[in-house]
């Protein structure tokens, strides 16, 4: 079984790939950091970008938390706020620091028609 690769380790066919995973999920408004609204949207973007690139789920996420489903679906749909703990939490489960979780919204430059 491969283990999983921090995300400063991730090779660009990853962020590639979970660029494309996520763009294909209309929910989600995809755009460069620099546009976010929110440190909110920002979190969720880049947990969202975690998630795809380890091709994993938020099902995966909330066990790994021993947390709920519902409690991390009503997160990522901005719906309640993430705190500082919640991304300390999530950021443990990733296996990397809160600022590298956070930059990964930052590190991925998304063309502009995924963005739109």
């Amino acid at each position: 079984m491969e283990t999983q690769q921090p995300c400063s380790q991730l090779g660009i066919c990853a962020i590639r790939f979970a660029i494309a995973k996520i763009a294909l999920h209309p929910p989600l408004r995809v755009c460069k950091a620099s546009d976010m609204r929110s440190t909110q949207e920002a979190a969720t973007v880049a947990i969202r970008l975690h998630l795809a690139a380890r091709n994993t789920t938020q099902t995966w996420l909330a066990t790994k938390l021993h947390r709920s489903v519902f409690w991390i679906g009503r997160r990522m749909s901005g719906e309640v706020s993430f705190d500082s703990n919640d991304l300390d939490e999530i950021a443990e489960a990733f296996g990397v620091s809160v600022p590298e979780l956070l930059s990964a919204a930052d590190a991925v430059k998304v063309p502009e028609a995924v963005a739109s």
